[in-house]
């Protein structure tokens, strides 16, 4: 029986160390950026706005496709502008799909690459439970590594993930030498891109009391138990802003229906930072939505103009 593991440890010895050598391989930002086409949100755009515009950056809006789809950030500048005469950039700098982890390393790359002024983070009715299916892309090997929590449950699938993308990047670049370069036509100042219809009165419907079903029901334990996770980066987050003396508050932005007006662990926020609260009447207009999750062009022009008077007033010349 010892030899028979000692063969078996002889065998797995190359595919443990090559699995080691590519965690810790050469990587590009530039390549995790772009190799992961996520949903309908351009990330190869966030890449060139940090690294390849020149422009300085404000105001940046961290969050999921809620902040993509709701902030207009060109009609907050311009109006802005036209209205106090002041000139902020602004930019929306949102991540497609739920994980409170991946805006971590987001952050820290504004912050390398820019000087923000007011850094808004978007916060919904409670935290997402999942880690962001891209973490490891994004990520740096060291900051997926280190993420081990007994709140996590997808941390070894993240490690095999973090893997695949080193070996992704060595076969790309050095074998097909494939092109990165953001798309001619998203090489702008703003990520926004509207959708200009309506969502169906009867899906927004079941939506509505698909939502308050859910929060009636409350949090659980567990489900608290797995909170922990994605609240851990929100705090460090915080604290990495707290570092480098950036403001930044929390804006709430609901789905369509859930019937109130601030997140469930508002406490929990108003420990760290500011909340801010947009008017209900905003999320509760049915022609606002395009989805029961996402604002459509008439919401997201309503919200970014209530914005402007609070940037305006947090932003500092």
């Amino acid at each position: 029986m010892k030899k028979f593991i000692k063969y078996i440890a002889l065998f797995s010895l190359p595919f443990i160390a090559l699995f080691i050598a590519l965690l810790v391989s050469p990587y590009s930002k530039k390549y995790g950026y772009h190799f992961r086409k996520n949903v309908d949100c351009n990330t190869s755009w966030i890449y060139y706005r940090l690294y390849e515009n020149a422009a300085p950056i404000d105001v940046a809006f961290l969050g999921t496709s809620h902040t993509g789809c709701s902030i207009n950030d060109s009609l907050i500048e311009r109006t802005i502008k036209s209205k106090y005469g002041r000139i902020i950039k602004t930019s929306n700098m949102s991540y497609c799909t739920n994980g409170r982890n991946i805006q971590l390393p987001l952050l820290n790359d504004i912050i390398s690459t820019k000087t923000p002024k007011l850094v808004v983070i978007e916060v919904m009715e409670m935290e997402s439970k999942r880690s962001h299916q891209d973490f490891p892309y994004i990520a740096d090997s060291k900051t997926v590594l280190s993420s081990f929590s007994i709140h996590n449950f997808q941390y070894f699938s993240e490690v095999i993930e973090l893997a695949k993308s080193r070996f992704s990047y060595l076969r790309d670049h050095y074998i097909y030498r494939v092109d990165m370069d953001a798309p001619k036509n998203y090489r702008s100042d703003f990520m926004y891109q509207p959708f200009d219809f309506n969502a169906d009165s009867d899906d927004l419907a079941q939506h509505k009391a698909y939502k308050m079903k859910k929060v009636a029901k409350g949090i659980s334990g567990f489900t608290e138990f797995q909170l922990q996770y994605p609240k851990s980066y929100l705090v460090k987050m915080v604290e990495r802003l707290n570092e480098e003396q950036i403001p930044f508050v929390f804006l709430y932005i609901p789905p369509y229906g859930l019937e109130i007006n601030q997140p469930l662990h508002y406490d929990f926020l108003t420990q760290y930072g500011e909340v801010w609260l947009p008017p209900a009447s905003i999320f509760e207009n049915q022609k606002h939505w395009v989805d029961g999750e996402h604002l459509n062009y008439n919401g997201s022009k309503e919200l970014s103009k209530w914005l402007v008077d609070q940037i305006n007033q947090k932003v500092n010349n």
